[in-house]
């Protein structure tokens, strides 16, 4: 047998995460999400590249040892079939959702620059010096948390990223190349980014800081990053359970979404 016939066989019967990393692997060499899906939106057929991928995970769960009745192995076929459709419509999430937040961010990022030294010259102006003499700097406050608030959102939305990958996807980069770029463009600036915060912050009175919070401690990259840790494991629970529910969806499945989906409403809408 060839080496070529070999890798065929190999990946002719591949569990869910593999055979869905390979199918990523050549999704990605497409070089951005829109040449992606301008690839595959005139195939015949509803998603002709995901027949290839149910075909290997069924293959796979068939000839794994230990299962005695076709009924076993029937069961552990529709399993990984349904574990790689998950994932399959959990990189569209993590791609379409990181355009959007990517298009937020740019967006706040650019307000802030623009706004920066009109809401610091206003704040001069109502405390009447340019020293941190200001009684209570309320402009120069509201632009230190709007840093701050910016600052975590761009690391939650990396760092969700970054779990769901490592947990869906064996640590494979859901990310196709041009939404990759533009995430790690809006990451370089943060340091820049926190260390303005602080210079900003400075000038803030004592009394001002301590009470909003705003020390060089808690405008520090650590700390920053803690916070959005914290975010960022809310926003990956939200995610899988809303992709989990349209896996259901697509497998037909509707009750099972809709009694799934009504459960997780009254989770998130339970008192306390």
């Amino acid at each position: 047998m060839t080496a070529g016939s070999r890798l065929a066989r190999l990946e002719a019967a591949l569990p869910p995460t593999a055979a869905v990393c390979l199918w990523l692997e050549d999704a990605h060499a497409c070089g951005s999400y829109g040449a992606y899906l301008a690839s595959v939106v005139h195939e015949p057929g509803p998603a002709r590249f995901f027949d290839r991928i149910r075909h290997q995970v069924r293959a796979d769960a068939r000839r794994s040892p230990g299962r005695q009745t076709t009924e076993a192995t029937e069961a552990a076929a529709r399993a990984a079939t349904h574990e790689a459709l998950f994932r399959v419509l959990l990189v569209i999430e993590i791609n379409q959702s990181m355009v959007m937040d990517l298009g937020h961010m740019i967006l706040a990022h650019d307000l802030l620059a623009a706004h920066a030294p009109l809401i610091l010259e206003l704040d001069i102006l109502r405390s009447g010096t340019a020293t941190s003499a200001a009684p209570a700097s309320p402009s120069r406050q509201l632009l230190v948390l709007l840093l701050r608030n910016h600052l975590i959102s761009v690391l939650a939305t990396a760092e969700t990223c970054t779990i769901l990958e490592g947990r869906y996807l064996g640590g494979h980069g859901a990310l196709f190349p041009d939404v990759r770029g533009w995430l790690d463009l809006q990451i370089a600036e943060l340091e820049r980014l926190a260390d303005y915060a602080i210079l900003v912050a400075a000038e803030l009175p004592a009394a001002a800081r301590r009470s909003a919070r705003l020390t060089d401690s808690s405008l520090g990259m650590a700390t920053l990053r803690r916070a959005a840790r914290v975010r960022a494991s809310a926003m990956v629970a939200s995610r899988v359970e809303s992709v989990r529910i349209e896996t259901l969806r697509h497998e037909g499945k509707l009750d099972d979404a809709g009694h799934r989906a009504a459960r997780t409403l009254e989770r998130v809408t339970r008192p306390g």
